[in-house]
């Protein structure tokens, strides 16, 4: 599928645990934040499957990343 990646998903995950949330309160704040990231996409994204661009960057906004942080290697 064109304009999709997976993501690192075990970097994603710790990301998010590391600031004490759940997957539905991390889209409350992204949604605080005018990060428009659904429940569905945060739990696609942290199994691994691939994602929007558009998501990677949001993600990556979020967590103050850089974008290439988050793309999967071969190996992940």
């Amino acid at each position: 599928m064109k304009g999709t990646q997976a993501v690192n998903s075990c970097l994603l995950k710790s990301l998010r645990q590391e600031l004490c949330l759940s997957q539905e309160d991390f889209t409350l704040e992204c949604q605080k934040r005018s990060l428009c990231l659904s429940l569905a996409t945060v739990k696609r994204a942290e199994k691994g499957c691939c994602v929007s661009y558009r998501t990677i960057r949001l993600l990556a906004k979020f967590h103050n990343i850089e974008f290439n942080q988050l793309i999967a290697t071969s190996s992940q």
